[in-house]
């Protein structure tokens, strides 16, 4: 069997099985007492967990009662014993007992979504104060107008032959004070040619005509009450006719300018233009045209196209596993006999860490692209396209904003984890042994934080570094390492660290040669 060393391959795995208690590294294998169903070991706690299944805490399972015995048997006997059920399969479960964890944690442990609506919960929720209903109508024709004249023209005769005989009284009395005496002027007989004739008849015509509408009278003698005799009702009731026709014809031509001079909205329609006719119409009508839109909610991935470009280090050969077995296949598998500050002992994990970081960064970026090309837009009108551009790249710029914040907290909350609990690296970086106390229960080990540089301790820091360097074995001489930092751990170490190595011919053939590569690398271009 193939043996797998962590340092080198992140991904070892074996079997879990429970041993003894107090079995010692040199027993046999008589040590061991029960492989446990369907859980691995990996090389951290997470990656067991990640790469096991539950098929072993399932009720028709033969390993639950057996783990169940092995947890009581060395439980505390002053502490009441656990009661543990085991699982219940759910046939209609979309996680099978083989499933392992990682297959439910990208799910997000999530068996189905349910959910409930109610349009009525939400217009009460909404609870709107008025309601309207908007229909469009034609602007007023020629039977339109003659119609409302016609309506209005009996409220004005109406309201006329009310009105007509008081002013006619009140007129007459003011000219009874300011009367004068009538200028009579004598008639004179001419004679008359036969043209003259003619004319004269037309005269008579036209003056028979005025007599007419002089004498026309369309009042009677009541309206102007009991006390005016007849001939003077009858004199008020030819100058009421005339004020009356006056008034009536004043407020007929009022209301025919007013009804056809009082300005309306004129709506032209344009059917489904192209967008070349759109462009066009917006140039010559500007913010007049409104166009609304038959789908109030668009998917910004229809019109929008997001392609990020990442530094040139994450499209390299070397974030690649190839490049990464390489270079560690040169070095022995025992990193412990290199010296504590030569580079060999974490380039694999900075490689790693940077293979990790150039993939989250990808995963998390695309992410945020997807959730913002997914989401909608929404609008009832065309939006210009002044006002597009600019909704689209504040919408842009949130996004590219929001990506980097959600990475942080990713790292963040890694890193915390990481150094609150004070988990000591593999490396041997952050913690040191300084002495062994053996007790009845075990045997505990005491650890000291490591110095760095400025006198900087990883047990009140996470952050301490130095410089990255190579030990040459036969001179001791020490080689540093450009840009390349080691610390508290590899991770962190490379946070602080810069990329000017991977620019750098030279620094990668120092690399290659305490490596062992053979290969040759290709540095990256300052121009990318």
């Amino acid at each position: 069997m193939t043996r797998c060393v962590c340092a080198s391959d992140p991904y070892c795995k074996i079997p879990a099985v429970i041993y003894d208690l107090y079995y010692k590294q040199e027993a046999n294998n008589n040590s061991l007492i029960y492989n446990i169903s369907g859980w691995i070991r990996g090389c951290l706690a997470i990656d067991s967990l990640l790469l096991s299944t539950l098929q072993c805490l399932y009720e028709d399972s033969d390993c639950f009662p057996l783990l169940l015995s092995y947890i009581r048997k060395y439980e505390n006997s002053g502490q009441p014993s656990l009661i543990i059920q085991p699982l219940v399969y759910n046939p209609m479960s979309r996680f099978s007992p083989n499933a392992t964890v990682s297959t439910m944690f990208k799910e997000m442990m999530i068996e189905q979504w349910n959910r409930s609506s109610s349009y009525q919960s939400f217009y009460e929720s909404c609870a709107p104060i008025y309601c309207t209903y908007s229909k469009k109508i034609r602007t007023e024709n020629f039977g339109g107008v003659v119609i409302k004249l016609i309506a209005t023209t009996g409220g004005i005769v109406a309201l006329l032959r009310i009105v007509t005989p008081y002013l006619i009284k009140f007129i007459v009395r003011l000219l009874t004070i300011c009367k004068k005496k009538k200028q009579h002027q004598p008639r004179e007989r001419v004679h008359r040619s036969c043209i003259d004739r003619m004319g004269i008849m037309i005269r008579k015509l036209i003056k028979l005509l005025s007599t007419k509408l002089i004498e026309l009278n369309v009042f009677s003698t009541r309206d102007f009450g009991s006390n005016t005799d007849q001939i003077t009702a009858k004199r008020y009731g030819r100058w009421a006719t005339r004020l009356y026709i006056i008034l009536f014809l004043i407020c007929l031509i009022i209301l025919i300018f007013y009804t056809t001079i009082q300005p309306h909205s004129l709506t032209k329609t344009f059917d489904q233009p192209s967008f070349i006719r759109y462009t066009h119409l917006k140039k010559t009508y500007g913010n007049k045209l409104k166009c609304s839109c038959s789908k109030i909610a668009s998917t910004y991935d229809r019109f929008v196209e997001i392609k990020p470009e990442f530094h040139s280090i994450c499209s390299s050969e070397f974030i690649s596993e190839q490049w990464r077995i390489g270079i560690t296949n040169g070095l022995v598998s025992n990193l412990s006999i290199y010296s504590q500050k030569d580079y060999r002992r974490f380039i694999s994990a900075h490689i790693q860490y940077l293979q990790g970081l150039c993939r989250l960064s990808q995963q998390s970026v695309n992410n945020a692209v997807n959730e913002s090309l997914t989401s909608l837009l929404v609008t009832t009108e065309l939006l210009s396209a002044q006002n597009f551009y600019s909704h689209l790249n504040n919408s842009i710029e949130q996004s590219k904003s929001n990506a980097p914040i959600l990475f942080s907290r990713l790292l963040f909350i890694t890193r915390t984890v990481n150094h609150g609990n004070a988990f000591i690296s593999t490396y041997g970086t952050n913690f040191e042994y300084i002495s062994l106390v053996t007790k009845t229960m075990g045997s505990y080990a005491y650890t000291e934080g490591m110095i760095y540089d400025n006198e900087c301790s990883c047990g009140l820091y996470s952050n301490c570094t130095t410089q990255a360097t190579f030990v040459d074995e036969n001179t001791s001489k020490i080689i540093p390492v450009k840009g390349l930092k080691t610390g508290c751990t590899p991770s962190e170490s490379f946070r602080l660290s810069t990329l000017e190595c991977f620019y750098d011919q030279s620094c990668l053939d120092l690399i290659q040669k305490y490596t062992n590569y053979h290969n040759s690398s290709t540095p990256l271009s300052t121009n990318s």
